[in-house]
Order: structure tokens, then C-alpha cells, then sequence
């Protein structure tokens, strides 16, 4: 209860701001009623639809399609649905079948009322498995997200091939600004935002001052380089105190600052940039990855006004079309920014497909649990494996989907039928086809040494033996 009630505090403090800049400044006004044109709503369908249908290869959907429902873990919401939840390769490729025809064909604007929500639907399926085994993956959230948008904006209005067909239409300028091409951006400009509020506000709530140090960011940082092998760059940035000092106080300024940033066209450049450092740092730095979105930055351009100040068109600024965005626009993005907004405040960060984006709000273990085992083939030969930090496993499902399909249960157990699954697909990851015996042994990794990011170079600071299996 302490933590929600702190957290509605520090968005009642951000409200108050938001407030006072809108009666000194009529920010969120402005903001709200941001008007776009059809060429803007273009770019963005164009790019969106592009990431859906490219965001993620074929391969790894075939992979969580296969794997076994014994090693389910679904998040938030889905729990209760997964018993109407198909999970099968031939429906996979279905789907990628779908997803990639519709997606293509949104993107140019064809049969766009119908390849738009086809794409959109066979891209939820697809995304949704591979956040079904115990972790969520964030960096393609947001395109479902707009894509359900796009879905119901007028998006094709502009640069579509349905436009070219139906030339006995009476041509709209895509110049011409509209709320009803205003909204949709307006709608994802806040996803994005929120997105980076909730993750600021809850590291202060959280950490408090103890976020601010060079330590806590050396300690965050291990926790995700663990899960691979680092660079000499990655290396190199977890022993320089001032780097990781300053950067703790960047990543809250940004996080917390970008929403007041994007309310007005002026600053929303110095947003921009600083969303593209924030991310090229935690890439180059802690290998964690939101491309997708840094793509996605194209709804904070103004498209209309570049191509007439860059002289690519002639024609004069059209007036302002009034024509209503309508009901079902409104009421969609209005309950998708409202569910990110609930999911943030419920600190909701293992739930698909919105959620609160990860905080990296809890204090940095001082150890890592991780499964070992011990197998020993037919012919007498054995082989130690770290189960949870496997390389060959974790480039197949993701480290982080991995390191939670061979975790233990809250209880420190392994259910056999789980632990065979998990056997085959390390057989097969590593090309075992003898029969193996297996003994699996719970370990703590101690971080004697807060600079060591490699698992192996960890000191075991206990060891709890926890079962065998014959496979």
C-alpha cells in the first residue's frame, strides 16, 4: 500500500506542474489539440507496420511455438487465458503469414481498413509467445500499441495505393492539418512518455537518494551484462565512477523530464536527442536494446512543416480541415494511454501487452541464484553445465526468457516434468543424443568483486543439491 500511495503522490506533484505550466504557458492545452497532416500519419503507418513485420525474425517464433506448455509462465493478464491459447508451429507460421501480407500492405496504404487490423491481430499473436515462459520483453511493446492506433485513424489518406486507386475521389491535400490526424500522434507521443515517466518516478520512490551513486549503477549494470558475454567497451564503462555517477543523474532528469519536454513543439527536439543518447548509452553500455523505439521517434516530427521548409513542395499551406476524428479514434487511444497510466501506477512491469516499462527500482542483489548441472552420459562421461546462464540456450530464447524458464519455483524446487523439458532442449541446444543422468544443484554466486561480469568468475557462496533425472 506505502508504494502506491508514494507513487500518487509524485504524480500529484507532476499533475501540479503540468498544471502550472498550463495556465502559464497553455502547454497541455496546445498539446492536446495539436493538429497533423495526412502526409505526418503516413510516415508514421509506413514506419510502425515496417516494425511490426521486422522487428523480429521468424526463427524465434517458431522456437516459442514448439516449446513445451509444462514450462508456461504467462504475465499479467494472461494467466486465465492460456487454456484458449493455441500454441503450435503450423498456426506460428500462419499468423507470420498473415502478419507479414497485411503488414506490407498497410504500409502502402492497401486495402488499409482491412491488412491494418489483420496485421495488427496476427502481430499481437506472434509477440504474445515469447513473453508466455516467465519474462516480458518491452522492446517491441509500443508496436502493437500504435498499430492498434493506426488501426483506427485514418492513416492511408496520404501516400497509399488506395488513394491511387480510387481516382475518382476528390484528391485531399496531404498538407492539410486535421485533429483527426493529430490525435493518433498526440495518442503515442503519450505512450512514449509515460513510458519513461513511471520508471523515473518509481527509481526515486524506490531507491531514493541510493540510486544516485556509482555503486547502485555498477551493480544494475552487472545484473544485465551476466546474461552475456560484455564488450571491452562495456568492460571499460563498469570502472568509471564519474560516468556511472553522472549517468544516474541523466537517467532520471530524462526519464522524468521527457513529458514536459514533448508538450511543446519547441523543446520536443531537445527530447528527441536526449531519448537517443539515453538509449545509444544503455545499448553500448548495458547491451539493452530499444531500437524499435528509437524508429518509433518519427511521431515527434513534424513532417509537414520540414518537407515545406526544406522547398520539397510548392504548395501553400492548406487550411485546417475540420472534419471530427471520431468516436472509436478517440475512445481507443483514450483506453490504451489509460491502461499504460494504470499499469504504471500499479508498478505492473510483468504484464503484456501494456505494461510498465522496467524501473531497475530495486536494490542490486548482492548474489545471483542459478541452476548447475551435472550430467553424466552412457558412456561415462561427465559434463558441468550452468544451466541458467547457458550461451547456446539464451542466444535460441533470449538470456532473460531463459534465465526464467530454468529458474527454480519461489519454493527452491524443480517439478520433473519441468525439468525434462528443460533437459531436452539443452540436449538439443548442445547436440547430446545418448542418454544422459542429470543432477541439478541450486547455487548462490557471491559479487565478491562488484566489477566481475562474467558467472564463471563468480565465488559460490552455497550449493543445495536438488534432485536427478534419467532422460
Amino acid at each position: 500500500m506505502w508504494p502506491t500511495i508514494k507513487i500518487l503522490i509524485a504524480l500529484g506533484l507532476v499533475g501540479l506542474a503540468l498544471w502550472a505550466s498550463d495556465r502559464r504557458f497553455c502547454l497541455v492545452g496546445r498539446f492536446l489539440s495539436e493538429k497533423r497532416s495526412a502526409l505526418d500519419l503516413a510516415v508514421v503507418r509506413i514506419v510502425i507496420f515496417g516494425l511490426l513485420v521486422g522487428s523480429q525474425p521468424h526463427r524465434e517464433f517458431l522456437a516459442y511455438a514448439n516449446l513445451d506448455r509444462v514450462l508456461l509462465a504467462p504475465p499479467f493478464p494472461l494467466g486465465h487465458l492460456m487454456r484458449f491459447l493455441l500454441l503450435s508451429a503450423g498456426l506460428a507460421n500462419l499468423a507470420y503469414g498473415l502478419m507479414w501480407i497485411g503488414g506490407l500492405c498497410a504500409a502502402a496504404g492497401l486495402f488499409y481498413r482491412w491488412t491494418a487490423p489483420v496485421a495488427t491481430l496476427a502481430g499481437l499473436y506472434l509477440y504474445t509467445l515469447p513473453q508466455l515462459w516467465g519474462s516480458v520483453e518491452h522492446k517491441n511493446m509500443h508496436i502493437l500499441t500504435f498499430a492498434a492506433i493506426l488501426c483506427l485513424s485514418p492513416a492511408a489518406d496520404a501516400f497509399s495505393l488506395d488513394k491511387w486507386r480510387n481516382k475518382g475521389q476528390p484528391p485531399q491535400p496531404p498538407l492539410q492539418r486535421s485533429l483527426r490526424y493529430g490525435l493518433p500522434v498526440t495518442a503515442m507521443i503519450a505512450i512514449i512518455a509515460l513510458a519513461y515517466l513511471f520508471p523515473g518516478l518509481w527509481k526515486v520512490m524506490n531507491l531514493g537518494t541510493a540510486w544516485f551513486s556509482a555503486e547502485n549503477m555498477r551493480r544494475q549494470a552487472i545484473q544485465v551484462l551476466l546474461q552475456g558475454p560484455p564488450t571491452a567497451l562495456q568492460l571499460w564503462a563498469i570502472r568509471q565512477t564519474t560516468l556511472l555517477w553522472l549517468g544516474s543523474f541523466f537517467a532520471i532528469g530524462f526519464e522524468v523530464g521527457f513529458l514536459f519536454l514533448v508538450l511543446s513543439k519547441k523543446t520536443r527536439p531537445l527530447a528527441v536527442l536526449a531519448g537517443l543518447l539515453f538509449h545509444s548509452m544503455t545499448l553500448l553500455i548495458m547491451g539493452i536494446s530499444f531500437v524499435a523505439l528509437m524508429l518509433a521517434y518519427v511521431v515527434f516530427v513534424d513532417w509537414t512543416a520540414l518537407v515545406q521548409r526544406m522547398g520539397w513542395v510548392r504548395e501553400e499551406p492548406s487550411p485546417e480541415c475540420r472534419r471530427d476524428p471520431g468516436t472509436a479514434l478517440r475512445r481507443g487511444s483514450a483506453a490504451l494511454v489509460s491502461a499504460i497510466f494504470l499499469m504504471g501506477v500499479a508498478h505492473k512491469v510483468g504484464a503484456w501487452p501494456v505494461a510498465c516499462y522496467p524501473a531497475f527500482d530495486a536494490p542490486p542483489p548482492a548474489s545471483a541464484r542459478v541452476v548447475e548441472i551435472e550430467v553424466t552420459g552412457s558412456d561415462g562421461q561427465r559434463t558441468t553445465d550452468d544451466l541458467t546462464f547457458d550461451r547456446s540456450l539464451g542466444r535460441i530464447y533470449g538470456d532473460n526468457h531463459w534465465r526464467e524458464m530454468a529458474s527454480l519455483d519461489k519454493y527452491g524446487r524443480m517439478a520433473p516434468a519441468r525439468a525434462r523439458a528443460l533437459i531436452a532442449l539443452w540436449r538439443k541446444a548442445h547436440g547430446v543424443q545418448q542418454q544422459v543422468t542429470v543432477e541439478f544443484y541450486d547455487e548462490t554466486l557471491a559479487f565478491d568483486d562488484t566489477q566481475t561480469v562474467n558467472p564463471d568468475d563468480l565465488r559460490v557462496a552455497q550449493r543445495r543439491y536438488v534432485g536427478t533425472l534419467t532422460y
